[in-house]
């Protein structure tokens, strides 16, 4: 169903501003939004992005890791979703030849150069790794969450006159989890909590699904109160928001994955098909309520191709 409604309210022309990362940053880049530096490119073709070195082959890039990558990073691929093979990384241990993972576990580089392959996709040009600064979390999020980064997953209704923030979400990472991802079944532990939208305060915070779901007023791990946290700088994320929005109108419904870092909000992506499954299990309402039926009618009857057809 999601798929669907992305394809009436998204025009299939955006697609590509939305899904190659690299485009999609260069986008941020010319903008002025904030998004995390990117340190390297490591693509079979040589794609290049402004102030990151270009990385075509295994070894380039070993040596690279050994020698001369700013640590600590973020690596991932530069076309893909839900977090996969996406790693974070602290340090690089010279006596064992091998890289510290922020969750503490070690990989031998040569091991996780293996994985870090140029992924062939249907075109040539989707293949590669992006390397990053790790984002570090706001102090106020580091003392109530810990030392990952959690992130907001902000969904927009891209209204004509006026952009509507229609669902706000917190993913909080937890015990080894080196992203903010969920997970196709909460498999990961990452808390999701939903944010009042006016406010930005946690009002309903929980790990894993049914039949697994667990309801949390205070963190885990660290003991810090949930419910009634304070988003930092919440009207600068909405502003911020509100520049991004209005930068892609092609994309009708838009999901942001957002930092909550320690420099203000920091944008990690955006998504055309972001998933129904995280907002309503986050917020334990359905997606396609009144709101979200009244913006489709709204916008069908304004612009026939927004209409239900096959069209988009």
């Amino acid at each position: 169903m999601e798929g669907e409604y992305a394809g009436r309210l998204n025009a299939h022309a955006w697609d590509v501003v939305t899904t190659d990362k690299l485009v999609a940053y260069a986008i941020f880049r010319g903008l002025g939004l904030p998004y995390p530096r990117i340190l390297a490119v490591y693509q079979p073709y040589g794609r290049t992005f402004p102030g990151a070195i270009t990385i075509r082959e295994e070894n380039e890039l070993a040596r690279y890791l050994r020698d001369g990558i700013d640590f600590p990073f973020f690596s991932k691929p530069a076309h893909g979703s839900s977090g996969r093979d996406s790693v974070a990384c602290v340090a690089y241990d010279a006596v064992s030849d091998e890289l510290v993972l922020a969750n503490g576990e070690k990989a031998g580089v040569d091991d996780y150069v293996a994985r870090c392959y140029p992924r062939r996709g249907v075109f040539p040009w989707e293949a590669g790794f992006i390397f990053q600064e790790l984002v570090r979390p706001a102090p106020e999020c580091e003392r109530a969450f810990g030392t990952m980064v959690p992130g907001m997953r902000l969904v927009v209704l891209n209204r004509d006159a006026k952009p509507q923030l229609f669902r706000a979400i917190l993913k909080i990472p937890t015990g080894k989890s080196m992203t903010d991802n969920f997970g196709a079944v909460g498999e990961r532990g990452t808390i999701v909590a939903e944010l009042d939208r006016q406010s930005g305060v946690i009002v309903r915070a929980q790990q894993g699904i049914a039949p697994d779901m667990v309801c949390l007023e205070y963190h885990p791990i660290t003991g810090h109160r949930l419910l009634g946290f304070q988003i930092p700088n919440w009207e600068r994320c909405l502003s911020l928001l509100d520049c991004a929005v209005r930068a892609f109108p092609g994309v009708r419904l838009q999901h942001w994955d957002i930092a909550v870092s320690d420099v203000g909000p920091v944008i990690f992506e955006m998504n055309t098909s972001g998933g129904f499954g995280l907002p309503q299990i986050a917020t334990r309402r359905g997606f396609c309520d009144d709101e979200f039926v009244g913006f489709i009618d709204e916008l069908g009857g304004r612009y026939p191709q927004y209409q239900a057809s096959d069209e988009h």
